[in-house]
């Protein structure tokens, strides 16, 4: 048996799923499309490279189990830890949350720069080989298993790349379904829901002098049904910042610097726009539409390709307000090593994979509905479940709460940043806080 694994996808899920089959295979073939830029700068065919991202703690501790040296290597670029609770200010609505040491760090980073550490750390993995300008057009099958990928390399001859295990981490420009299609399997079923928001980001120079207030993050959130707008503020290593500004339809920006900090000026809370006054933008406004939640269903087929998995945004992507999406994708690659040492990949390839995407789908079921479930608030053609609105009734409260309780300000946060299970904001004793929450505390 060949015990090469091939990824198919070199970006932030491609290389974090190729640190974890390195420790399980002989060999590991990245294969990415493009070609990977020189700098830390969003990569070609990736939309969303310009936008803000966050990586909650969760993400952060797989990945620093998985490289121990990342931590030393943001912290030589100026990328070091800080405390959620004291260097973040956080506003939903007009609730502001109090500013108190966490205990849960954070780092503040673009994804080129953190996707540009981890391809280094990736590189230097003896078993790993990361291979540019190479377009996977099919999947060959030999039995009920996936034996091959037939990859078109950078000087347009074809081959075909055997492997024990094959990987799609294409994220949402996976050609998934067309494979699929092409050997014979249906198409899953697409849960789907889109409230409509478009997210603009513009890189910064703040005017001199100008600060964050001992901050690396300002984040104010929208809240339904009157405060529409979303707006952070990022301060990078070098002395910019990265400002974006998350809208609902009828209320896109235009293009234009003027048109976003006028966005600003009217967030529920005025510190990110008090602290634009002077900036000058350094490029144009990068806009960004495709943010539906979109999860397909490969969990539910009947039939599925042996020795073949799919994880990441190919699978199941998320509005990205919370900052899910990279912490699902280490989380994800960390179950796909999991399961790999549980199940016989060899003797029996198809049970083992279709296990695996009935796992995943299980990993993506509390942030998806926690997603759509705020998500499917803003949508008045759309009535709200009892669900929704139950949860959202909660959440107003438990923020009511919040700003005024220390203790379950601490549990918030872990909760947020997924190291906690949400269950946690549920306890009889958070129940009756969160029930008998002040009202004034609603307008921090």
């Amino acid at each position: 048996m060949n015990r090469r694994a091939v990824v198919l996808g070199g970006g932030f899920a491609g290389l974090v799923t190729a640190r974890v089959l390195a420790d399980r295979f002989d060999e590991v073939l990245v294969l990415e499309q493009g070609r990977y830029p020189d700098q830390p700068v969003p990569r070609d065919g990736v939309a969303q490279g310009t936008q803000l991202h966050v990586l909650l703690a969760r993400g952060a501790d797989v990945l620093f189990e998985l490289f121990p040296e990342l931590p030393a290597r943001l912290d030589a670029i100026g990328i070091i830890e800080r405390d959620f609770g004291t260097d973040v200010l956080q506003v939903v609505g007009r609730i502001r949350m109090p500013r108190r040491v966490a205990g849960v760090p954070m780092r503040c980073a673009t994804r080129p720069i953190l996707e540009a550490e981890l391809r280094a750390l990736v590189a230097r993995v003896p078993r790993v080989t990361l291979l540019q300008d190479h377009t996977v057009e099919a999947l060959v099958m030999d039995g009920p298993r996936v034996r091959a990928a037939r990859v078109t390399g950078p000087d347009g001859a074809a081959q075909a790349l055997e492997g024990a295990l094959f990987v799609d981490a294409m994220g949402r420009r996976s050609p998934v379904l067309r494979w699929l299609d092409a050997l014979g399997f249906d198409r899953p079923e697409v849960e789907s829901l889109d409230a409509g928001f478009r997210y603009a980001t513009v890189a910064v120079q703040p005017a001199p002098g100008a600060a964050l207030d001992g901050r690396i993050l300002m984040v104010v959130m929208a809240q339904a049904p009157d405060h529409r707008r979303t707006g952070a503020l990022m301060a990078l290593p070098d002395g910019t910042w990265r400002a974006t500004l998350v809208t609902l339809p009828g209320e896109h920006p235009e293009r234009s610097w003027a048109s976003i900090l006028e966005g600003f000026r009217l967030l529920a809370c005025p510190d990110p726009w008090e602290r634009l006054q002077g900036a000058t933008p350094l490029g144009p406004v990068h806009p960004f539409a495709d943010v539906a939640n979109r999860r397909r269903r490969f969990d539910r087929l009947a039939r599925w390709p042996g020795a073949f998995v799919a994880l990441g945004d190919a699978v199941c992507r998320f509005n990205p307000r919370f900052g899910q999406g990279m912490t699902i994708a280490a989380l994800s690659a960390s179950l796909l090593g999991e399961h790999l040492d549980q199940q016989d990949l060899d003797r029996a390839p198809v049970q083992a994979a279709q296990r695996f995407q009935r796992r995943l789908a299980s990993l993506h079921d509390l942030p998806w509905r926690l997603a759509t479930s705020d998500d499917a608030i803003w949508l008045p053609d759309r009535p709200a479940s009892l669900l929704d609105r139950a949860t959202a009734w909660y959440l107003q409260r438990l923020l009511a709460a919040v700003a005024g309780d220390a203790d379950l300000n601490a549990r918030f946060i872990r909760v947020a940043q997924m190291l906690d299970h949400p269950v946690r904001l549920a306890a009889p004793t958070v129940l009756r806080r969160v029930l008998f929450a002040r009202p004034r505390a609603l307008e921090g």
